[in-house]
C-alpha cells in the first residue's frame, strides 16, 4: 500500500509541472538565515500565464547567476558564482498550487482559475536556496543576482513590440555596499520582499489601486519605482522594447489613448500604484516592472524586482446592471485611500477608518505587510503574532491593530480579515517606541523610520473583484533633545554640602534619562570653562517627583554611592555648577549646558572703632552667583538686577553649629558687598548671603480660542 501512494505522487507531482510555462515574470529576494543568521537564503517566485504553452521549464532545480566584478566567497575562500534554488513545494501546495487569481462571489459570476486556463490568470511557482556564506565587499554596482528564463518572454504584450517577445528573460535583485563597505560576511542584511500577492487582472473602465507592500525586516527605508524589464545578456542586459506611446515609467495606455484612461503612478514612499484604462477591446496585456530600493545611512544597499503582466478585460455587469464600483475609504472622515502621518517616537497614532461599498456585497480588508497582531486585545500586543499566519517573520514591538473589529481567520488563504455587509468602520491603532527608529546614523533629532501600513480592500464581485488600497504611512521621527535645565541657584548647608536647585526641562516625547552635573573650581573668563570637571554624575528621573522641589546635594569627592560628601573649600577658588539634560532614543544625546551657577563665598572683615560698649562693623564681600554675562533664556527674563539678602546668626559658639532658628535678616543690596554693625564681643557671628532673581514670566499673545 505504501508503494501505492508514493507511486501516486510521484504521477501527479509531475503532472503539475510539466504545465509550468510561459514564464512572465518573477521575484527575487534574501534574508539572513543559517547559524547565528550568519548566512543567506535566498527566494525566488516565477509566474506563469495559466494560458500558456508546455515548454522547457518544470518546477525542479533552478540555478541563479551572480554578477558583478570580484565575486562572493564561501568561507573556505572558494568564489561563489551561482546559487541553486530549490522547489518550495510546501509553500505551493499551500498557497492553492500557487493560485493568484482572486476568490469571488459566484452568484455575481464565475471564478477565473488558473485550471481553466481562464485568461488574466498566473499561477506562482516557489524556489529556496540553502544557507549560504557570501564573503566579500560589492561592486559599486553590486552583486546583481540573475535567474534568466529557458525560453522567450511573451509576444502579446500590448505595451512591447512583437521582437520583444522572442527573447528570454531576466529576473533580478541586487546587493550593494554599506556605506562603510563592510563585509558581507557574516550576513549584514535581508533584502526587502514583496508581501501583497500580484494582481494580473483587471477591469476596463474601473479604477485600480495596487500595493505590492514591500516589507524590510531591517526596517531600512524603502523608495519604489518603475523599472525596465531586461533581457540577455547577463553582463550586459538589453531593455526591453516597448511600443510606441510605453515606457517603463509609462507603462500603461494614457489619455492619448482614451481621455478618460488614468496613467499608471506610483507613489515612492508609500508604494501605491493607481490607473485606470478605458480603451482597447477584449483582453490586453500589460508588461510592469516594480523596483524598492531599501536605503541605510544615507545610501541604497538593496534592489528588489517584481516583473509580472496585468490583463485587462472588459467585466460582467451587476444583477441590477450596474458598473461595478471598487470600496469607498475615508481616512480621519476624508475621501482618501492613504494619509501621511509624521510623528515622534513615544506617540501613539490613532486613524479611524470607514469603508463603504454603495452596491450590495461584502466588503473584506486584508491587512498586508508588516507589524499587525491578528489580536485587537491590548495584552497581547507584545507578542506581535504576524496577522497573515503565511509568513513566520518576527517583526518589532508593539506591533499595530485594529480596534472596534475582531478578525476571521480564512482557513484556505490563512489570513485574518475584517467583514461587512456595505462596509464596515475601524480604527487603527499602533504605539510606537525607539525601537522604530531605522536610521542609527545622523544628527540627533534628524533620525527617523517610515512604515506602511497597508489594507487590501475588496467586495465579491466576479470574475475580478473591486478592490482598492488603503495605504497609512507613518514617519517616526527621533525625539529632538530636550533643553537644558533652569539652574534657579546653589547653597551651601551648615555642614558644607552644596545644594543645588534647577526647573526641568520639558519633555512631552518622555524620553528624559538623565542630568549630567559638572562643577568646577578652574576660573577661566567668564562665565567660566569648565577645562577641570571634578564630578559627573547622572541624576535620574526620580527626582522629578520630590515635592519639595528639584534639588539634590552635590557630592564632590568620593564615591556617590557612599552618600553625601562634605565639601572642602579651597581658598581663593569658586565652585561653577552647570548642568546638562541627557534624553533622546539612545539615552545619551546632552543638551546644551545650563547656564553655571556660581556658589556664593563670603568675607567678613571687621572695620571701624570699638565704642563702649563694644560694638564693632563688619564689611562683608562676596562673589556673583552668576556670570555677569549669564544668557537669559527665550521663556523668561529678569525684572531687575540679581538682589542679595544678608543674613545673620549670633548663636554660633566656637567650633558649634549656629541654631537654625536664629538667622534673621540684617538687609539687602545689588552690590557684592555690605557694612553692618554688629556686637559679638569674643564671641561668633555668623553671615549668610542670598541671591534673588526677580523674574517676570511672558508668552505670546493669544489668538481667538487658542491657547499659545
Amino acid at each position: 500500500m505504501k508503494r501505492i501512494v508514493l507511486i501516486i505522487a510521484i504521477f501527479l507531482s509531475s503532472i503539475t509541472l510539466t504545465k509550468a510555462t510561459h514564464i512572465v515574470g518573477g521575484e527575487i529576494s534574501w534574508i539572513c538565515d543559517g547559524p547565528n543568521k550568519s548566512q543567506y537564503r535566498f527566494f525566488m517566485t516565477v509566474f506563469r500565464d495559466c494560458g500558456g504553452f508546455t515548454a522547457g521549464f518544470g518546477f525542479n532545480n533552478q540555478t541563479i547567476d551572480i554578477v558583478g566584478g570580484t565575486l562572493p566567497r564561501t568561507a573556505s575562500g572558494q568564489p561563489v558564482n551561482s546559487i541553486v534554488m530549490k522547489p518550495d513545494s510546501a509553500r505551493w501546495l499551500n498557497d492553492r498550487n500557487g493560485e493568484t487569481a482572486p476568490r469571488c462571489n459566484t452568484q455575481f459570476g464565475s471564478e477565473i482559475t488558473c485550471a481553466n486556463r481562464d485568461p488574466g490568470t498566473m499561477q506562482a511557482f516557489y524556489f529556496t536556496s540553502d544557507p549560504i556564506t557570501l564573503s566579500g565587499i560589492p561592486p559599486n554596482r553590486g552583486w546583481t543576482f540573475f535567474w534568466e528564463s529557458p525560453c522567450c518572454r511573451p509576444g502579446n504584450m500590448n505595451n512591447g513590440t512583437p521582437a520583444a517577445g522572442g527573447k528570454s528573460m531576466l529576473l533580478r535583485a541586487i546587493m550593494y555596499p554599506t556605506k562603510n563597505r563592510e563585509n558581507t560576511s557574516p550576513c549584514l542584511d535581508d533584502s526587502p520582499e514583496f508581501r501583497s500577492l500580484p494582481v494580473s487582472a483587471i477591469c476596463r473602465g474601473q479604477f485600480f489601486t495596487y500595493n505590492s507592500t514591500a516589507i524590510d525586516k531591517n526596517l531600512d527605508s524603502l523608495v519604489y519605482s518603475w523599472d525596465n524589464p531586461i533581457n540577455p545578456p547577463q553582463n550586459d542586459p538589453e531593455n526591453y522594447e516597448y511600443a510606441p506611446g510605453f515606457s517603463p515609467i509609462n507603462p500603461t495606455p494614457d489619455k492619448t489613448f482614451d481621455v478618460n484612461n488614468v496613467p499608471s503612478t506610483l507613489n515612492p514612499i508609500s508604494g501605491i500604484n493607481e490607473m485606470a484604462i478605458f480603451s482597447g477591446f477584449g483582453t490586453e496585456k500589460y508588461l510592469l516592472v516594480y523596483r524598492v530600493d531599501s536605503w541605510r545611512d544615507g545610501k541604497v544597499i538593496a534592489s528588489i524586482f517584481r516583473e509580472l503582466p496585468v490583463s485587462v478585460f472588459n467585466c460582467p455587469r451587476l444583477p441590477n446592471n450596474n458598473v461595478n464600483t471598487i470600496p469607498q475609504v475615508r481616512i480621519n472622515g476624508v475621501p482618501s485611500n492613504d494619509t501621511f502621518v509624521t510623528i515622534t517616537a513615544g506617540q501613539e497614532v490613532r486613524i479611524p477608518i470607514q469603508v463603504t461599498d454603495p452596491d450590495p456585497q461584502m466588503v473584506s480588508a486584508f491587512p498586508e505587510g508588516l507589524m499587525f497582531t491578528d489580536n485587537k486585545s491590548l495584552n497581547t500586543l507584545t507578542n506581535c503574532p504576524p496577522f497573515n499566519l503565511k509568513t513566520t517573520n518576527q517583526i518589532i514591538n508593539p506591533c499595530a491593530y485594529l480596534r472596534s473589529q475582531t478578525p476571521t481567520l480564512d482557513p484556505q488563504s490563512r489570513e485574518y480579515y475584517l467583514q461587512g455587509m456595505f462596509g464596515f468602520a475601524t480604527e487603527f491603532v499602533w504605539q510606537t517606541d525607539c525601537s522604530h527608529i531605522s536610521i542609527k546614523t545622523g544628527q540627533p533629532g534628524t533620525r527617523e523610520g517610515i512604515y506602511n501600513f497597508v489594507f487590501r480592500v475588496s467586495d465579491d464581485h466576479c470574475p475580478i473583484p473591486g478592490t482598492n488600497y488603503i495605504t497609512i504611512t507613518v514617519r517616526v521621527k527621533d525625539p529632538i533633545p530636550i533643553t537644558e535645565p533652569i539652574m534657579k541657584g546653589a547653597s551651601v548647608e551648615l555642614d558644607g554640602q552644596i545644594n543645588y536647585q534647577w526647573v526641568p526641562p520639558i519633555d512631552s516625547a518622555t524620553t528624559f534619562d538623565s542630568y549630567k552635573v559638572q562643577a568646577t573650581t578652574q576660573l577661566d573668563g567668564d562665565p567660566p570653562v569648565f577645562g577641570t570637571t571634578f564630578i559627573e554624575d547622572n541624576l535620574r528621573k526620580y527626582l522629578k517627583s520630590n515635592k519639595t522641589g528639584y534639588a539634590v546635594h552635590l557630592p564632590i569627592g568620593g564615591n556617590p554611592a557612599n552618600g553625601r560628601d562634605i565639601l572642602t573649600k579651597i581658598p581663593g577658588r569658586d565652585w561653577y555648577i552647570r548642568m546638562n539634560s541627557i534624553s533622546g532614543c539612545t539615552s545619551e544625546v546632552p543638551s546644551p549646558p545650563s547656564e553655571p551657577v556660581r556658589v556664593i563665598e563670603v568675607d567678613a572683615t571687621p572695620i571701624g572703632d570699638f565704642p563702649d560698649p563694644p560694638r564693632s562693623v563688619a564689611r562683608l564681600t562676596w562673589n556673583r552667583a552668576k556670570p555677569l554675562n549669564a544668557a537669559t533664556k527665550p521663556y523668561f527674563k529678569y525684572e531687575s538686577n540679581t538682589r542679595y539678602y544678608i543674613w545673620e546668626n549670633d548663636s554660633i559658639s566656637n567650633g558649634g553649629a549656629a541654631v537654625p532658628s536664629n538667622w534673621y535678616l540684617r538687609g539687602n543690596t545689588d552690590q557684592l558687598t555690605f557694612d553692618l554693625s554688629t556686637n559679638v564681643c569674643g564671641d561668633y557671628a555668623g553671615f549668610r548671603i542670598e541671591a534673588r532673581d526677580t523674574v517676570i514670566t511672558w508668552r505670546q499673545p493669544c489668538q481667538p480660542n487658542r491657547i499659545i
